[in-house]
C-alpha cells in the first residue's frame, strides 16, 4: 500500500495509545495486547540480526533507553 507521513503518523499514535486517538477508539486494548504479542526471535537476513516479531507482524526493536515496536518497510 501508499501512505504519507501524516497516515503513519496516526497509525503510530493509534498503536500508541492502545486504540485511541484523538478520544476516537480505533480498537480493544485486548486487541493491541494481541497484536504485540512476541513470538520466538528469529533471524532477519535484510536486517542482518535477530529480531523479536509479534503476532500482528511488526517488530520489537529496542536500544539503550527504550523499546518500541515497528517496521523498517522492506518485505
Amino acid at each position: 500500500g501508499v501512505a504519507n507521513a501524516r497516515a503513519l503518523a496516526t497509525i503510530a499514535a493509534i498503536m500508541a495509545n492502545k486504540g485511541i486517538f484523538n478520544g476516537i477508539r480505533f480498537f480493544n486494548e485486548s486487541t493491541f495486547v494481541k497484536a504485540t504479542q512476541e513470538l520466538e526471535p528469529v533471524y532477519d537476513f535484510g536486517l542482518s540480526t535477530r529480531i523479536v516479531r509479534t503476532v500482528g507482524g511488526f517488530g520489537k526493536f529496542e536500544s539503550d533507553k527504550e523499546e518500541y515496536y515497528g517496521w523498517g518497510g522492506y518485505g
